[in-house]
């Protein structure tokens, strides 16, 4: 029940926009190949993505759009196509006050995307780097134990299915590494929250305790203290 509570809130984090024209904020970009459609900027609230701002493409590939933004956040480039249907359309990027470019294509629009601008995007994508062998040998392994169920080898799909509890470990451990060996950046605490709270909370005193002070002051490194608060207090109670 706390690890639920702990990702609504984290869910819910991202501050609103600014009603002004220009914030401190400016993201832009070029996305080849688009013609026309609606981008917005979006973070994650209760679950569901809300807006934060939108930019209007009409004959045209470049896009602006400009909010007002305390501190870094996770947020998303979502495209809206119009009449075309694709369940490419998003892009998680690490937004911090300052100018961000992002530029990709329409025929790839998530797997093409640079995010520059942003050195706690670099961060995040640092990592996303080193997890990438064990999400793609997560995925063989998936591939493989459909396929022993498929003819009905349970012995083998058993054996399968540990293989991919190991390497969700591997996944988690690389998490907690990244985040003990870079304690000064925002993209830590985050890491902490998607990557390692999930399965475990073993390391989580280990890895808040390691960030910077200034990171500790950001929500996502309160979030971490919120939870350890609340499962110590339930240890003295019982």
């Amino acid at each position: 029940m706390k690890k639920r509570a702990i990702f609504s809130l984290l869910s819910a984090t991202v501050l609103s926009c600014s009603q002004s024209p220009k914030g401190n904020t400016v993201v832009k970009g070029e996305i080849e190949g688009l013609k026309q459609g609606t981008l917005y900027i979006q973070k994650l609230a209760n679950n569901q993505l809300q807006t934060v701002d939108s930019a209007v493409v009409s004959k045209t590939s470049t896009f602006e759009t400009s909010f007002d933004l305390d501190e870094a956040e996770v947020l998303y480039l979502t495209l809206d196509r119009g009449q075309t249907i694709s369940e490419d359309n998003h892009i998680l990027f690490f937004a911090e006050p300052g100018k961000i470019t992002i530029n990709t294509t329409l025929e790839h629009f998530s797997y093409d995307a640079t995010v520059s601008g942003s050195k706690t995007h670099e961060d995040l994508k640092k990592y996303y780097i080193s997890k990438k062998q064990w999400i793609d040998r997560k995925n063989e392994l998936i591939k493989e134990q459909l396929n022993a169920a498929k003819n009905k080898n349970t012995q083998k799909s058993d054996e399968l299915h540990k293989a991919i509890i190991n390497n969700d470990q591997r996944i988690m451990l690389n998490a907690v590494q990244y985040s003990l060996k870079n304690p000064e950046s925002i993209a830590s605490a985050y890491i902490t929250l998607t990557d390692v709270l999930p399965l475990s909370d073993k390391y989580l005193d280990t890895i808040y305790n390691s960030l910077r002070a200034d990171v500790k002051k950001h929500k996502y490194a309160q979030l971490i203290n919120e939870y350890l608060t609340h499962s110590k207090s339930d240890v003295n109670i019982r």
